[in-house]
């Protein structure tokens, strides 16, 4: 489907039902001109690949409302465009992802999961964070 869209930098597929699994040899994980990226609200039932942190120019990055589990990959840590990460709602286990590299984060949503542990202190340093939701967690 984006294997011939290099160039892209906005891919919005939220809402469309999609479902089955997050291949780590997609072509979505190879798309290096990507900012934009939102699968939110369809029907994924895997692992997040480690392959996501290859998309290091992403500012937006929404997965959230999905059947993703496991635990976040601490190569989401190579993100450091972020400025939104959305993974709530999700079946995601483990320790808090590793998100120290992330200093632009503004926007941190990671509610309804099933993160457990201590809350990192690089969550409460985050120089730009205004807005961070860890609600209904263990």
């Amino acid at each position: 489907l984006v294997q011939n869209l290099s160039k892209l930098s906005f891919l919005k597929l939220s809402y469309n039902h999609l479902s089955g699994t997050l291949n780590p040899n997609s072509n979505l994980f190879e798309m290096n001109n990507l900012r934009y990226l939102n699968l939110a609200f369809n029907n994924f039932s895997s692992k997040l690949p480690s392959e996501l942190g290859n998309l290091n120019r992403l500012e937006v990055l929404s997965l959230s409302s999905n059947g993703l589990f496991g635990q976040v990959p601490p190569t989401i840590s190579n993100l450091t465009s972020l400025t939104q990460l959305y993974l709530h709602q999700n079946e995601f286990t483990g320790s808090f992802p590793l998100v120290q590299n992330l200093t632009k984060v503004v926007y941190l949503e990671l509610s309804n999961n099933h993160f457990s542990g201590t809350i990192p202190f690089s969550l409460l340093t985050m120089p730009y964070l205004t807005y961070l939701d860890l609600n209904e967690n263990h």
